[in-house]
């Protein structure tokens, strides 16, 4: 099915100012730097954690249970960001990646991995380079610290490490509304 010129217009989210045509571009993010964990996460906004959801990862992260904090908290991004990717509809995201398997039925959640996600959220400048590079190193990360491997060299995800996968994840994901 063909997308429409004004759904492509919305896609590319143009802004039209003092007769110039400008593409959008990754939202600014903040520069501030998350020493704290519940500063972190307090930077979320409402509609992407609730109190409850803050609450049991400051309380996670706190016991020392950093892989089930940040495990949440990924899972949490990832979904957000592929619900936007997904309102895209799937023919362009299929065209974006050159992907046949993908189209408007496809349940974007389901076929597009992380990284995927990451990727087409740089192109499409829903992340800036840096909020892309910061969560794929996040992902790589996590892939580690979760793996068997990890697991045999008694490798385990310390504060300081989960505490940078949470704040990025909040930072350039779950931040925005």
């Amino acid at each position: 099915m063909p997308v429409s010129l004004n759904l492509k217009m919305d896609l590319l989210n143009f802004i039209v100012m003092e007769n110039k045509i400008q593409l959008w571009s990754a939202p600014a993010v903040s520069a501030e730097t998350y020493n704290d964990i519940t500063v972190a996460v307090n930077h979320s906004d409402i509609s992407n954690l609730t109190d409850q959801q803050k609450n049991q990862i400051i309380a996670a992260f706190q016991a020392g249970a950093y892989d089930m904090a940040t495990g949440y908290t990924w899972n949490k991004a990832m979904v957000k960001l592929k619900e936007l990717l997904g309102s895209l509809g799937g023919d362009f995201i299929s065209d974006m990646l050159q992907r046949n398997d993908i189209n408007d039925f496809s349940s974007i959640e389901n076929v597009l991995s992380d990284i995927d996600a990451i990727l087409l959220s740089e192109k499409l400048g829903i992340l800036s380079s840096e909020g892309a590079m910061q969560l794929r190193h996040a992902k790589e990360q996590l892939s580690f610290y979760f793996s068997t491997q990890a697991e045999e060299q008694s490798a385990q995800l310390g504060p300081i490490h989960a505490l940078a996968i949470i704040a990025d994840s909040v930072k350039h994901i779950l931040s925005i509304e």
